[in-house]
């Protein structure tokens, strides 16, 4: 028994009844026709058996120059009722049990509203798996066919193979499906399902995976990071880093792995003109890669115009984009960034494009308020829910050398934030940028100032008679700055650890108060 008879028996799917409907398969994968109304085969779509969240390979493969279209579309020509369901899979398994049932060959996210035609006469049902990307693909669906009703599966229960394996029969899928609410009546119920809670005994039984990246800790396989930082400061070079890098698989600015080497990725750059794009891409040393696409006229690009939004849709899946870069975020802003309700719907929309790839935005920065100290999740302008919609957020800050800035995470997932680091800029003789050095982990500025009162203290209750220069060079030795030192005095006035008024009676006390010293 090869691994695609162990697949299609791991679903439930009787090798009979997979031949009847044309797959065919072998020890990688699984093949399915793709037909048209009139069962004429369309494409093939492909099944990877080798496929692993850590791997390199996609998990499905459309033929080349196909787009995405409906699976079964003949069951809606031929039945009055129909079950919108998620995935092909999915969908035959409902078919051997005799329920007429379609879904869309572009995934999860995928439904386009010229579909929707196909359903106005029919009974229809949507059935989308129970996570996350489930219910968001499911609530597109329910919007476009206002008057179909939703199947929510039994707790615990994926999908709809898992249904049927669970022990589940026909006659209680039709039960399901009998007892769904139309959907303007689902409020309640949503609430009801929302409000639902796990045991700590129920939690501490989950198995969740470990998130993989394509790049180490900072790019994930799917999800949103967004770069934050002041006009000018290298934000859109640091994207060509990711593209160079995954490319031809070195390290992520000199430091970081790539897990996912060689994938393909779309960058959408409102901010730089292809000239631009082309010289620096060249002066990085990006390569020629026909897996590297960049929208041609990138001011079309508008979260408002769903005709194109689907162009976009197909284009990910037909190239099977697994990285989309955007430069930068207020430019594809739909409303106000200050606006809580308005950044929601931006990010819901990005998500309605695709949950399955790893989204790159770059963005600006707030004005510094003076006196105020931001953290690197402050830093980002506008609302708040910039920070709260993001899986990781980065914040990449100037230094007084010009050629070195910190990059700081402001927000991570699932992990601990990375370290503070800085890296360098680094060009050719004829100041061309061709890439990054990393320099190494930057201790924080409020964590210094503390180290080096700390030493203030120490030095001098060592040394009661130790001059200025003296403590000087006790704090260079140590790596402490003068500007550091002068700030720790300052600091440890403003505890009261030390008097502001020189106390001749005090020596400590004294030298504190004639230390001297300039910024940097």
């Amino acid at each position: 028994m090869n691994r695609g008879d162990l697949y299609l028996k791991d679903h439930g799917i009787s090798e009979e009844f997979a031949k009847s409907q044309g797959l065919t398969w072998d020890d990688n994968a699984l093949y399915i026709p793709v037909k048209d109304i009139n069962e004429k085969i369309l494409f093939e779509k492909t099944r990877n058996l080798n496929y692993t969240p850590e791997g390199y390979q996609p998990k499905y493969k459309n033929a080349p120059g196909s787009s995405a279209t409906l699976f079964n579309l003949h069951k809606i020509r031929d039945s009055p009722e129909i079950v919108i369901c998620e995935g092909e899979i999915d969908c035959l398994k409902l078919s051997q049990e005799e329920f007429p049932a379609v879904s869309s060959t572009g995934g999860t996210s995928t439904f386009k509203p010229e579909w929707a035609e196909h359903f106005e006469d029919k009974r229809v049902w949507v059935c989308y798996d129970a996570d996350g990307a489930g219910k968001i693909g499911a609530e597109r669906v329910l919007k476009l066919i206002p008057h179909a009703r939703e199947i929510r599966l039994p707790e615990g229960i994926k999908d709809i193979c898992d249904y049927f394996i669970a022990g589940y029969t026909k006659e209680d899928f039709s039960s399901l499906m009998e007892a769904t609410s139309l959907t303007e009546e689902i409020d309640v119920n949503e609430i009801a399902r929302d409000m639902l809670t796990l045991t700590m005994k129920d939690l501490y039984e989950i198995k969740y995976e470990k998130e993989a990246f394509i790049i180490d800790r900072f790019l994930p396989v799917a999800g949103m990071t967004m770069v934050s930082g002041d006009s000018g400061v290298g934000k859109s070079w640091i994207a060509l880093d990711v593209i160079r890098s995954i490319s031809d698989n070195t390290l992520f600015l000199d430091h970081f792995a790539i897990n996912h080497p060689k994938v393909p990725i779309l960058l959408i750059d409102k901010e730089n003109g292809l000239r631009r794009i082309q010289l620096r891409s060249k002066g990085m040393g990006i390569i020629n890669s026909e897996d590297i696409h960049i929208i041609e006229h990138p001011h079309k690009f508008n979260l408002t115009d769903e005709v194109l939004l689907e162009e976009v849709r197909d284009l990910i899946i037909e190239k099977e984009i697994k990285v989309v870069i955007v430069d930068s975020f207020v430019d594809i802003l739909i409303g106000s960034e200050n606006d809580s309700a308005d950044i929601s719907t931006v990010f819901n929309t990005l998500r309605s494009i695709s949950t399955e790839v790893s989204w790159l935005l770059l963005h600006h920065e707030s004005k510094p308020v003076p006196n105020f100290r931001r953290s690197s999740g402050d830093r980002a302008r506008g609302s708040s829910n910039i920070k709260a919609q993001v899986d990781y957020l980065f914040s990449a800050q100037r230094t007084k050398k010009l050629k070195i800035i910190n990059i700081e995470q402001g927000k991570a997932r699932d992990y601990e934030k990375l370290p503070k680091f800085a890296i360098e800029f680094l060009s050719n003789g004829e100041e061309v940028m061709t890439g990054f050095r990393y320099v190494g982990e930057v201790q924080d500025e409020i964590t210094k100032v503390e180290e080096a009162g700390e030493f203030l203290l120490e030095f001098i209750d060592e040394n009661p008679n130790a001059t200025i220069k003296a403590i000087e060079i006790g704090g260079d030795a140590r790596g402490i700055t003068k500007a550091s030192l002068k700030r720790a005095r300052d600091m440890l006035i403003e505890k009261q650890l030390i008097e502001s008024t020189p106390d001749p009676t005090n020596k400590k006390r004294k030298l504190f108060n004639k230390l001297e010293v300039s910024e940097e």
